[in-house]
Protein backbone atom coordinates (compact mmCIF):
# COMPACT_ATOMS: atom_id res chain seq x y z
CA UNK A 1 0.00 0.00 0.00
CA UNK A 2 2.88 2.40 0.83
CA UNK A 3 4.83 1.73 -2.57
CA UNK A 4 1.12 2.43 -4.17
CA UNK A 5 1.03 5.79 -2.63
CA UNK A 6 4.88 6.51 -3.16
CA UNK A 7 4.40 5.60 -7.12
CA UNK A 8 1.23 7.57 -6.84
CA UNK A 9 2.80 10.82 -5.51
CA UNK A 10 5.87 10.62 -8.02
CA UNK A 11 3.71 10.32 -10.98
CA UNK A 12 1.91 13.15 -10.37
CA UNK A 13 5.01 15.23 -9.87
CA UNK A 14 5.63 17.78 -12.15
CA UNK A 15 8.73 17.46 -14.53
CA UNK A 16 11.74 19.38 -13.50
CA UNK A 17 11.43 23.14 -14.70
CA UNK A 18 8.11 23.09 -15.13
CA UNK A 19 5.31 24.86 -13.99
CA UNK A 20 2.63 22.50 -13.79
CA UNK A 21 1.52 18.80 -15.41
CA UNK A 22 -0.76 21.10 -17.36
CA UNK A 23 2.15 22.88 -19.28
CA UNK A 24 3.98 19.26 -19.63
CA UNK A 25 0.89 17.96 -21.48
CA UNK A 26 0.52 21.28 -23.63
CA UNK A 27 4.47 20.80 -25.12
CA UNK A 28 3.68 17.42 -26.80
CA UNK A 29 0.58 19.25 -28.65
CA UNK A 30 2.12 19.97 -31.46
CA UNK A 31 3.48 16.28 -32.39
CA UNK A 32 1.37 14.13 -34.97
CA UNK A 33 -1.16 11.74 -33.62
CA UNK A 34 -1.08 9.34 -36.67
CA UNK A 35 -3.37 9.70 -40.20
CA UNK A 36 -1.53 9.49 -43.24
CA UNK A 37 2.47 9.44 -42.90
CA UNK A 38 4.66 9.16 -45.76
CA UNK A 39 6.14 5.65 -45.38
CA UNK A 40 3.43 4.42 -42.93
CA UNK A 41 1.82 1.50 -43.92
CA UNK A 42 2.27 -2.17 -46.33
CA UNK A 43 4.81 -0.60 -49.42
CA UNK A 44 2.55 -0.89 -52.73
CA UNK A 45 3.16 -4.21 -54.66
CA UNK A 46 4.21 -6.06 -51.29
CA UNK A 47 2.61 -9.26 -51.19
CA UNK A 48 0.17 -10.13 -48.34
CA UNK A 49 1.40 -11.84 -45.54
CA UNK A 50 -1.07 -14.88 -45.89
CA UNK A 51 -1.40 -16.41 -49.48
CA UNK A 52 -5.11 -17.62 -50.73
CA UNK A 53 -3.82 -21.26 -50.52
CA UNK A 54 -3.13 -20.62 -46.17
CA UNK A 55 -6.77 -18.88 -45.84
CA UNK A 56 -8.16 -21.38 -47.92
CA UNK A 57 -6.12 -23.95 -45.16
CA UNK A 58 -7.67 -22.01 -42.42
CA UNK A 59 -10.93 -21.50 -43.06
CA UNK A 60 -11.19 -25.65 -44.09
CA UNK A 61 -9.78 -26.44 -40.70
CA UNK A 62 -12.21 -24.24 -39.21
CA UNK A 63 -14.90 -25.99 -41.13
CA UNK A 64 -14.19 -29.20 -40.25
CA UNK A 65 -15.05 -28.46 -36.14
CA UNK A 66 -18.57 -26.44 -37.60
CA UNK A 67 -20.54 -29.77 -36.37
CA UNK A 68 -19.04 -29.53 -32.81
CA UNK A 69 -19.56 -26.04 -32.63
CA UNK A 70 -23.26 -26.00 -33.49
CA UNK A 71 -23.42 -29.05 -30.90
CA UNK A 72 -21.95 -26.93 -28.10
CA UNK A 73 -24.19 -24.19 -29.02
CA UNK A 74 -27.30 -25.73 -28.60
CA UNK A 75 -26.39 -27.52 -25.49
CA UNK A 76 -25.87 -24.24 -23.90
CA UNK A 77 -29.27 -22.92 -25.48
CA UNK A 78 -30.87 -25.91 -23.73
CA UNK A 79 -28.61 -26.54 -20.85
CA UNK A 80 -27.20 -23.24 -19.16
CA UNK A 81 -28.16 -22.00 -16.01
CA UNK A 82 -27.62 -18.29 -17.33
CA UNK A 83 -30.29 -17.17 -19.03
CA UNK A 84 -28.42 -14.55 -21.07
CA UNK A 85 -25.86 -17.43 -22.11
CA UNK A 86 -28.98 -19.36 -23.47
CA UNK A 87 -30.46 -16.29 -25.38
CA UNK A 88 -27.16 -15.40 -26.94
CA UNK A 89 -26.43 -19.13 -28.05
CA UNK A 90 -30.05 -19.47 -29.44
CA UNK A 91 -29.51 -16.46 -31.20
CA UNK A 92 -26.13 -17.35 -32.72
CA UNK A 93 -27.98 -20.92 -33.84
CA UNK A 94 -30.56 -19.10 -35.58
CA UNK A 95 -28.04 -16.98 -37.22
CA UNK A 96 -26.47 -19.60 -39.21
CA UNK A 97 -29.58 -21.46 -39.89
CA UNK A 98 -31.29 -18.83 -41.16
CA UNK A 99 -29.04 -16.08 -41.79
CA UNK A 100 -28.89 -12.62 -40.05
CA UNK A 101 -32.38 -10.85 -40.22
CA UNK A 102 -31.92 -7.80 -42.45
CA UNK A 103 -32.82 -3.99 -41.45
CA UNK A 104 -36.49 -3.53 -42.08
CA UNK A 105 -36.91 -0.34 -44.04
CA UNK A 106 -39.81 1.65 -44.60
CA UNK A 107 -41.09 1.16 -47.91
CA UNK A 108 -42.50 5.05 -48.26
CA UNK A 109 -39.38 6.63 -47.11
CA UNK A 110 -36.94 4.71 -49.79
CA UNK A 111 -39.57 5.53 -52.50
CA UNK A 112 -39.52 8.66 -51.43
CA UNK A 113 -35.23 8.52 -51.60
CA UNK A 114 -35.64 7.28 -55.09
CA UNK A 115 -37.94 9.42 -56.37
CA UNK A 116 -36.10 12.39 -54.84
CA UNK A 117 -32.52 11.07 -56.37
CA UNK A 118 -34.78 10.73 -59.82
CA UNK A 119 -36.10 14.24 -59.65
CA UNK A 120 -31.90 15.64 -58.86
CA UNK A 121 -30.91 13.59 -61.79
CA UNK A 122 -33.18 15.18 -64.25
CA UNK A 123 -32.94 18.46 -63.19
CA UNK A 124 -29.24 18.15 -63.54
CA UNK A 125 -29.59 16.87 -67.03
CA UNK A 126 -32.00 19.56 -67.90
CA UNK A 127 -29.55 21.94 -67.15
CA UNK A 128 -27.03 20.47 -68.91
CA UNK A 129 -29.34 20.68 -71.93
CA UNK A 130 -30.35 24.34 -71.60
CA UNK A 131 -26.82 25.15 -71.07
CA UNK A 132 -26.38 23.42 -74.23
CA UNK A 133 -28.88 24.98 -75.88
CA UNK A 134 -27.77 28.61 -75.16
CA UNK A 135 -24.31 28.10 -76.25
CA UNK A 136 -25.85 27.19 -79.34
CA UNK A 137 -27.82 30.10 -79.64
CA UNK A 138 -25.13 32.20 -78.68
CA UNK A 139 -22.92 31.13 -81.64
CA UNK A 140 -25.94 30.75 -84.23
CA UNK A 141 -26.12 34.32 -83.32
CA UNK A 142 -22.36 35.46 -83.33
CA UNK A 143 -22.85 33.99 -86.57
CA UNK A 144 -25.65 35.83 -87.85
CA UNK A 145 -23.83 38.92 -86.95
CA UNK A 146 -20.69 38.44 -88.58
Amino acid sequence: MADMVRWQAISMRPFKGSASLKSNQRKGANMPRGGKRRGAGRPVGSKNMHSLAEIREISTAAQSFATVALEALADVAQNSKSDAARVSASIALLDRGYGKPCAVEDPDTRFRALMQDMYERIESRAETINDVIEKRQREEMSATSQ
